[in-house]
């Protein structure tokens, strides 16, 4: 695994988004999600810097009209490790897969491409 490298002004950024002195770039807004350390499935704010994840947790991140707001499904579960950048046609089919969505999710037991809704503050 490589760790891409991060400018200090990227760094900057990170920590004031974090810290709700700047806004977020995306906020996913009362989603589930899988805690990675514990193996639990909790319930939280994520909001994102740039494409870097700033913050976890119950705090609402600071906003402005640039910031992207995404909601998703309550049977939705937002894993981490598992998000992919992109997929083709192909290996999408019927039911399991939507478009333009943010990541992979996870939906009763199997992975799935979902579209989520998406909307600006």
């Amino acid at each position: 695994m490589s760790i891409r490298p991060m400018s200090a002004k990227t760094y900057r950024r990170l920590l004031n988004v974090s810290l709700r002195k700047e806004p977020a770039t995306a906020w996913f807004k009362d989603v589930c999600y899988l805690n990675v350390y514990t193996g639990q499935v909790e319930k939280g704010h994520i909001y994102l810097a740039g494409e870097r994840i700033a913050y976890v947790g119950d705090q609402e991140p600071l906003v402005d009209g640039q910031t992207m707001i995404i909601e998703l499904d309550e049977e939705q579960v937002l894993v981490p490790g598992y998000i992919e950048p992109h997929a083709h046609p192909f290996q999408c089919a019927g039911s399991i897969c939507g478009y333009g969505g943010p990541g992979l999710t996870v939906k009763r037991g199997r992975i799935a491409m979902k579209h989520a809704f998406r909307k600006k503050v």
